[in-house]
């Protein structure tokens, strides 16, 4: 746990400072609920990449007692050597990412939803015509619509599955707390600060909120799609309405367009990417063009959005890159003077 504490403290200390915020304002924050959810969508991811890559390679083995090759799997993975040491860290992750849909729930409390217009003039100055409108040619067909959807949706996997396959197997401790750190900072800086002081709803949601027909177009192209192949982007969108009209608090609820978390996590998975191979790097940077593409065509976000996380984001992993390499340099530090006393004793 001392090779992750920073991590661990951050994720914490988030909690703790929202916690205050909200008792402060009267509002609900976290329940028991929503951490155990997440602790069992974390274990459930666990516990499917390792079944899964259990069966492969008994399947590939074929042995005779399928008990002893899994209690050699076990020794060769060192599955407790990597599983036992994430415990603290995905107990704090539990509590961070409901702390973080209730902050996105609360933005109109803070900050009204007022930049939806600014952000429509920053993509039609930027692309002389709405971004949307720009994909539309090459995308706007109900077929590569359902398939970008599915995409898109796939992208919370990262957060459940990426994120113990990274603890798990990544070979770096700098670089794997380098990770934890600037993960972390991506839904802190991005997710709640900018969220908050730049609030907006996205496209698919001005007309709801604001009653700005705007993007009527592209809605009206989602819905015609959506009777030859099914988007569940609509289905989602519709929840996080009814979520929001109801003002339950819940994982994963809460609307917020500007920055998009969805380029800044794919993003940031790109960069750990590169630092494992080439080839993981590209395929990564490949899924990261596609949700900026998703993110703007099924109208959950401003190009302006995607544009934003991907500058905001490398300097956050830097940041923490920086904080990594101190604390894995002070650890070596400490234990070399508590080696040195022990070795005069």
């Amino acid at each position: 746990m001392r090779a992750d504490l920073p991590a661990i403290l951050l994720c914490l200390a988030y909690a703790l400072i929202l916690a205050g915020i909200f008792r402060a304002s009267g509002l609900p924050f976290v329940d028991a609920s929503s951490i155990l959810a997440n602790i069992a969508l974390y274990a459930a991811a666990i516990f499917i990449m390792l079944a899964g890559l259990f069966l492969w390679s008994l399947a590939r083995a074929r042995p005779d007692s399928p008990f002893r090759f899994a209690s050699a799997f076990a020794r060769e993975m060192r599955l407790l050597e990597r599983l036992v040491p994430a415990i603290p860290v995905f107990l704090a992750f539990a509590v961070f990412m409901p702390s973080f849909s209730a902050a996105k729930s609360a933005i109109p409390y803070f900050s009204p939803y007022r930049f939806d217009p600014l952000f429509t003039r920053m993509d039609i100055w930027i692309h002389g015509q709405d971004a949307w409108r720009l994909l539309q040619p090459l995308f706007g067909h109900p077929v590569i619509s359902f398939l970008i959807n599915g995409a898109y949706h796939l992208w919370v996997l990262l957060l459940y599955m990426g994120l113990p396959l990274i603890y798990g197997w990544l070979g770096n401790p700098v670089v794997r707390l380098q990770f934890l750190i600037s993960h972390a900072l991506c839904w802190i800086v991005l997710g709640t600060i900018m969220a908050t002081w730049l609030a907006s709803v996205g496209p698919c949601f001005v007309e709801t909120f604001s009653g700005d027909p705007h993007f009527r177009p592209l809605m009206d192209y989602l819905h015609q799609a959506d009777h030859t192949y099914p988007l569940m982007a609509l289905d989602v969108q519709q929840t996080l309405i009814d979520w929001k009209q109801a003002g339950t608090p819940g994982l994963g609820r809460g609307i917020s367009a500007m920055p998009s978390m969805h380029v800044s996590i794919a993003c940031l998975f790109t960069l750990v990417a590169f630092r494992h191979s080439r080839t993981i790097g590209l395929a990564a940077a490949a899924f990261l063009i596609l949700i900026l593409i998703g993110s703007i065509h099924l109208g959950y976000h401003y190009a302006v959005d995607g544009y934003m996380s991907l500058l905001a984001t490398p300097p956050l992993w830097i940041m923490g890159g920086l904080v990594a390499r101190w604390w894995t340099k002070r650890i070596q530090l400490l234990d070399k003077s508590n080696h040195d006393k022990i070795a005069t004793i």
